[in-house]
């Protein structure tokens, strides 16, 4: 719990939705760019090829994004964070 929150303060800008629920349903790259956009799915994975395996699971693709922050706070040029979804009680069906 609380990683897209760690995630926001550590680049000082709100790229990820927060929440006391489950916020994040798929897996997120963050990284530093020279402006804020953001890549869904195929675009991401054209990225980042060594991610191909997770789109084994039916509809992963979906769910598979990459959002760049302008951010120069914290030495953010040099380091890319990767947001998840929360653990749950195991009723929640993931992708």
């Amino acid at each position: 719990a609380g990683k897209s929150s760690f995630v926001n303060w550590y680049l000082g800008e709100s790229i990820q939705s927060e929440s006391v629920a489950m916020e994040t349903a798929g897996i997120t790259i963050i990284r530093k760019g020279k402006k804020r956009t953001s890549w869904k799915g195929q675009q991401t994975l054209t990225a980042f090829p060594h991610l191909a395996r997770l789109c084994e699971f039916p509809g992963m693709l979906d769910f598979l994004a990459t959002e760049f922050t302008t951010s120069s706070t914290r030495e953010a040029h040099c380091v890319e964070l990767i947001d998840t979804p929360g653990l749950t009680d195991g009723t929640l069906k993931y992708p």
